[in-house]
């Protein structure tokens, strides 16, 4: 994980970032009700600065499955955070 801000934002020390496999077990054993409720609560700080009106916002956080190695992440793939690499 290469975002220090969203390092930050999760609890994890931006300074000392976990590793890919320990992010992907927090990410599998955190409930989906955590994380919906984080976007709540973004979406109505939104609001409240006024950068949103919330009257037609649409939200989409579906993964989209793609048979690419970078995607599958027990394959070692080299370039996979690379963003000058696309996959």
């Amino acid at each position: 994980m290469n975002n220090p801000s969203l390092s930050l934002t999760l609890g994890f020390d931006p300074l000392h970032v976990a590793s890919l496999e320990r992010f992907s077990s927090f990410l599998r054993s955190t409930s989906p009700r955590l994380f919906k409720g984080i976007q709540v609560h973004l979406v109505k700080k939104l609001m409240d600065y006024r950068a949103v009106s919330g009257k037609y916002l649409t939200l989409d956080a579906c993964s989209v499955p793609l048979q690419v190695r970078e995607n599958n992440l027990k394959t070692g793939a080299k370039e996979r955070f690379n963003k000058m690499h696309p996959p």
